[in-house]
């Protein structure tokens, strides 16, 4: 039985040797195989490129809460505990015998008593000057083709509304339920997610 792959990331890797050249070697990448798994942990200079690739993330998306403590919170919730809290795929380019990390995808396990199980794609993110390379739409069928060999029935995440990627996902077959269900999506955190485990706390919710 396939199972999602552990304390382990998935890497997609291209090749350049002029940054401003920008073709796909067929070869290298293939959304037709399954990329490649390595089982170390991050090393350190590849942590430092998954900060500063959040970090853009974070500016795409007009956020100033920039992640705390990112390095740390990757090496331990992904790579040092079991079963890891999320799973990653990175697309790496190399150009001049240098890799560089320029999209990754993060996703993670989720259960529906209506229809089992299904994966959460957290986020896919591909730096600005590496669009238009399909580099996006490798990683996301990675993922997506993870789920289907796991046994999963779906995979669900969200966009935001002024986000030119919804077009993207729609090609690919993706419902929006913002419109199709009227499904809204909420989010507890920080001190009304702290006032609202006090009161479970209160009223002697055991867990």
């Amino acid at each position: 039985m396939h199972q999602l792959s552990g304390s382990t990331c998935s890497y997609i890797e291209t090749n350049t040797t002029d940054e401003d050249i920008y073709d796909i070697n067929e070869e290298t990448i293939d959304a037709s195989l399954f990329f490649e798994q390595r089982t170390e942990t991050l090393q350190e200079e590849e942590n430092e490129d998954e900060e500063i690739i959040v970090e853009e993330l974070a500016v795409y998306h007009n956020s100033v809460r920039f992640p705390l403590k990112l390095e740390k919170d990757l090496q331990r919730d992904g790579f040092q505990r079991e079963p890891p809290a999320f799973h990653c795929i990175v697309a790496e380019v190399q150009r001049q015998n240098e890799l560089s990390l320029v999209g990754y995808a993060v996703y993670y396990p989720v259960y529906s008593p209506w229809r089992g199980k299904a994966l959460i794609l957290e986020d896919l993110f591909v730096k600005p000057r590496e669009r238009k390379r399909e580099i996006g739409s490798y990683l996301f069928e990675a993922v997506v083709k993870e789920a289907h060999l796991a046994g999963y029935s779906r995979v669900d995440f969200h966009v935001a509304g002024w986000n030119s990627a919804r077009t993207f996902y729609e090609r690919k077959g993706a419902e929006n339920l913002t419109q199709s269900m009227g499904v809204c999506y909420y989010r507890l955190t920080g001190a009304p997610l702290t006032a609202a485990a006090a009161a479970a706390e209160q009223e002697h919710v055991i867990l």
